[in-house]
């Protein structure tokens, strides 16, 4: 992948692990169907969704928002109760748990 691409990412996302983050999240999301905005003819999920966070083809905001609702979403299945109503953790705090880094909705090993 060219360098080009992830540095015009980086004038759409304010650091580098959010922006992991979105493109991990949109992949996913194309890989279970969702139509990509770009060409996609001969890319692979990953440069596809990192192509059309720099081509400002997505909703950064709706992108942000839907990945903190997954994330939500784990965190109530995995203790059992509804964290929505609780301070959201910073994504590096997410991620950095041990629980949830071993977990197996998070690892795709469920």
């Amino acid at each position: 992948m060219e360098t080009t691409v992830i540095e015009t990412c980086m004038e759409c996302v304010e650091d580098r692990f959010k922006l992991v983050m979105l493109a991990v999240h949109r992949a996913r999301a194309l890989e279970n169907g969702a139509e990509p905005s770009v060409d996609a003819s001969q890319d692979k999920h990953d440069v596809v969704a990192l192509r059309e966070i720099a081509e400002k083809k997505l909703d950064m905001e709706e992108l942000d928002m839907s990945l903190r609702y997954r994330y939500e979403e784990l965190l109530m299945t995995m203790y059992g109760r509804d964290e929505r109503n609780r301070d959201y953790p910073s994504y590096p705090e997410m991620v950095s748990s041990p629980s949830l880094a071993e977990h197996k909705e998070f690892t795709g090993e469920g």
